[in-house]
C-alpha cells in the first residue's frame, strides 16, 4: 500500500505511478489554477468566444453559459426521451401554476418565430387541421367541443363579435380587417352600449352590410345588440330606420 507524499494517507489509486491521494491532487489542481489567475494580466475573457468576462464569470459568458446549459439538457432529452417527456408531465401536473407561467413565457418567442418562418405557421396549421379531422368522428369529443365553445363565447362575448364579423366578411370576401384593439377602442367611443339603443352591445354590425359592398375595416363597424342587429339584417341604416319608425 503507497502512501500520499503530502498528507501521508494510504492511497487507494489503480495508478501505481500515483503520489497523491484524491483530496490533495485536488488541492494542488485548485492550488495551480489560483496561481494562474494571480499572475494573469489583462482583463479576462471567455475561453470559447473571447468577450470580456464580468467578475462573477469565471470560464464562460453568459451567452455561452447559455449555450452550453441548452447543449446539456438537449443532450440528456435524447439520451432518454419518453423517460424526460414522463418527468416533464409530472412535473407539470404536481406544479401547475409554474408550468402555465412557463408556457406563457414562451408565448412571445413561438410568436417570433412563426413570423419570422410562414411555412412553420402553415405546417402548424396543417397539423392541427388533421389532429380536429381525426377527433371529428368521435360524438363524445364533438360534445366536449361544443361545451367548451359554448362556455367561451358566454365568458367573452366582444371576442366571440370579432370573431363572428371576421368569419362573415371571410365568407363574403370583403375587403379590409381590424385588430381587436382597434374594436376595443370603437366599443369604448360608444360607451360599450348598442350603436342604436341603449342596450349592451354583444354584436358587430356592418353599417353599410357586407351584401351591399360594405368592407370590414373599421370605419364600417358599430357595436349593437342583438335585437337591433337582427332587425337591421342586410337593410341600409335609412332603410332600416324607415321600417323601424
Amino acid at each position: 500500500m503507497k502512501c500520499c507524499s503530502d498528507c501521508g494517507e494510504d492511497i487507494q489509486a489503480r495508478d501505481i505511478r500515483a503520489r497523491l491521494c484524491t483530496a490533495c491532487a485536488k488541492r494542488r489542481r485548485l492550488d495551480r489554477a489560483r496561481a494562474r489567475r494571480k499572475h494573469r494580466t489583462g482583463p479576462r475573457t471567455c475561453r470559447y468566444c473571447s468577450t470580456p468576462l464580468p467578475p462573477e464569470n469565471r470560464l464562460k459568458c453568459n451567452s455561452c453559459q447559455a449555450a452550453h446549459a441548452k447543449a446539456q439538457r438537449k443532450a440528456r432529452y435524447w439520451a432518454a426521451p419518453e423517460a424526460a417527456r414522463s418527468a416533464t408531465k409530472a412535473w407539470a401536473q404536481a406544479n401547475p401554476a409554474k408550468a402555465r407561467a412557463a408556457e406563457v413565457a414562451k408565448l412571445p418567442r413561438r410568436r417570433a418565430r412563426r413570423a419570422a418562418d410562414p411555412t412553420l405557421r402553415a405546417g402548424l396549421v396543417a397539423k392541427c387541421a388533421e389532429w380536429y379531422r381525426g377527433k371529428a368522428s368521435d360524438p363524445i369529443f364533438r360534445a366536449a367541443n361544443s361545451r367548451r365553445a359554448c362556455r367561451w363565447s358566454k365568458d367573452n362575448p366582444q371576442k366571440k363579435a370579432v370573431q363572428s364579423a371576421r368569419r362573415r366578411a371571410r365568407e363574403r370576401s370583403a375587403p379590409g380587417s381590424f385588430t381587436a384593439a382597434e374594436w376595443q377602442e370603437r366599443l369604448d367611443l360608444f360607451g360599450g352600449l348598442c350603436a342604436y339603443c341603449d342596450r349592451p352591445a354583444t354584436q358587430i354590425d356592418h353599417v353599410i352590410p357586407l351584401a351591399r359592398g360594405g368592407t370590414n375595416y373599421i370605419d364600417n363597424l358599430a357595436p349593437a345588440c342583438q335585437p337591433c342587429n337582427a332587425s337591421k339584417g342586410d337593410r341600409m341604416p335609412l332603410e332600416w330606420a324607415g321600417v323601424r319608425t
